[in-house]
């Protein structure tokens, strides 16, 4: 059974645009005079898919018009607005596509996690069910990897999957206390 489209106030555009729980735009109450008869009704906008500022992947945008200005906006951004309750703040939490399709932006298809795990989802191979480890061809054992400071830093080859993400969770926590992490170790 489908789920009925709901539709809500885009945060910032309130009164003038809405966004539907499967990712489509609105524009409110438009009058329109044709002839003798006066019209009004609302207009589903349509979406531009296009690069944003050199970043991988093609996402929906919108532009949308307010006091004579024009901003363009990600709908996935939007509709984790307006349902999710996404506030934006900068690069720590971002929004997220489950099934790694950008163009899915129904409601439940997004979720709002934090950079550090968009970034694990991203670039570690598919290999292992946990953040931050892989599988090494090459090595024939488990790798682990963080990111930080902008780089990807390598945390050592493991026999076994579970020791490669207890290396992982235990360099994350040293960051998360502001320490150092120990230099690569290997099985």
């Amino acid at each position: 059974m489908q789920e009925k489209e709901q539709w809500k106030d885009v945060v910032g555009y309130e009164g003038l645009y809405q966004v539907s729980s499967k990712g489509r735009v609105k524009r409110l109450r438009r009058v329109v005079h044709v002839k003798t008869k006066r019209y009004e009704y609302d207009i589903v906008l349509r979406r531009q898919v296009a690069k944003l500022e050199g970043k991988k992947g093609d996402y929906k945008r919108i532009k949308l018009y307010k006091d004579g200005g024009r901003r363009t906006h990600r709908v996935h951004v939007l509709v984790a607005e307006a349902f999710l309750g996404h506030i934006r703040c900068g690069h720590t939490l971002v929004v997220h596509h489950i099934d790694g399709n950008k163009h899915n932006n129904n409601v439940g298809n997004l979720e709002v996690i934090t950079q550090r795990e968009n970034i694990a989802k991203a670039n570690v191979k598919k290999t292992s069910k946990y953040t931050g480890v892989y599988w090494d061809k090459n090595k024939r054992k488990w790798g682990a990897c963080i990111w930080q400071n902008q780089r990807n830093h390598t945390l050592g080859h493991y026999d076994i999957e579970q020791d490669a993400s207890d290396a992982y969770l235990k360099a994350l926590e040293q960051i998360n206390l502001g320490e150092a992490f120990p230099p690569p170790t290997s099985l």
